[in-house]
């Protein structure tokens, strides 16, 4: 995210990656995830969007359950497969 605000970036996209066939715990990765986003924004505030586009309905749900109210949820076709995008707007 800093190489992103280094370049005026602003909107990014994050894919939950190594929940699928690398088994990494789907709960911990979003918590992971959102996090490290909350904490940059903390401090850098650049970054105007955020999205985490999901892989499947648990991924979705773990993201949904942890962002909440600051979410915008949109729907996406990808590679005709029908993943969830959680878009994160920081305040």
């Amino acid at each position: 995210m800093q190489l992103a605000t280094q370049n005026n970036v602003r909107s990014i996209a994050f894919l939950n990656i190594s929940t699928g066939n690398y088994h990494f715990l789907k709960d911990t990765a979003a918590k992971v995830a959102i996090r490290t986003v909350k904490d940059f924004l903390s401090y850098d505030n650049n970054i105007e969007k955020v999205t985490f586009v999901c892989i499947d309905n648990e991924n979705y749900d773990a993201y949904q359950k942890l962002l909440n109210e600051k979410c915008v949820i949109a729907r996406a076709q990808f590679r005709s497969q029908n993943p969830n995008e959680l878009i994160y707007r920081y305040s």
